[in-house]
């Protein structure tokens, strides 16, 4: 079967104040980066259909939007939302937005600085512990549907524990190199079957585990 790699996890001008990578140089960089495509999931903003499908045109690569959320849990990536107020930044609200129209939560790079010493400014959680199964009882999964099991700027142990801790929930797991910059694009990414070139496609193949995750350090390693 044709597959197609998508990087689920990457940030524009357009959307995110600490990025360089601009709109219209997102195809070039991509199609570089050997991609088929990315799900473009801005800090402050999500991007419109039209913006993506413009892009998605003009540029010859698939553009999915989508948001990432900063909750006091942890970064959440929301995919499949088109309502979006400042409230959302709560959890709980965001699950129920997310109930509401048929989205998907992610929690993003759900263990960077994990292992670090508990401090302000790094993970939310206080707990440190090497158990998978005590640290799947963390609240952010109470509200995500899947786990960012390889992300691009996390270490490869904060990887590995995430994709221990999806297995430990059954959850399906993505990949996305978190690019800020062109050069960051493909560092990690997801495989889907082609054909999978929108929200709602992203969204059934990582419900029923038709994806694999794939990247430099990490091919073949979390397989879902």
């Amino acid at each position: 079967m044709a597959e197609i790699a998508l990087d689920l996890h990457v940030h524009t001008t357009s959307g995110s104040a600490d990025a360089s990578l601009r709109a219209e140089r997102l195809g070039p960089a991509a199609i570089a980066a050997g991609l088929s495509g990315v799900m473009v999931a801005e800090h402050f903003r999500q991007w419109s259909d039209d913006e993506a499908r413009a892009v998605s045109e003009q540029q010859e690569i698939i553009v999915v939007p989508a948001r990432e959320w900063s909750t006091p849990l942890g970064h959440v990536l929301a995919l499949g939302i088109t309502r979006h107020s400042p409230d959302m930044r709560d959890p709980g609200r965001l699950r129920r937005a997310a109930d509401e129209e048929g989205g998907l939560l992610i929690a993003a790079h759900p263990f960077r600085h994990f292992f670090d010493a508990p401090r302000q400014g790094l993970h939310p959680a206080s707990l440190r512990t090497d158990d998978p199964e005590e640290a799947a009882r963390l609240p952010i999964f109470t509200f995500v549907d899947a786990i960012e099991a390889l992300n691009g700027n996390c270490t490869a142990r904060e990887n590995a524990f995430a994709g221990a801790v999806a297995g430990v929930l059954g959850f399906p797991m993505t990949a996305g190199s978190d690019a800020h910059y062109a050069d960051d694009l493909g560092r990690c990414w997801t495989v889907f079957p082609s054909g999978t070139a929108h929200a709602r496609g992203v969204i059934e193949a990582l419900r029923s585990n038709g994806h694999r995750l794939a990247g430099p350090t990490g091919a073949g390693s979390y397989g879902s």
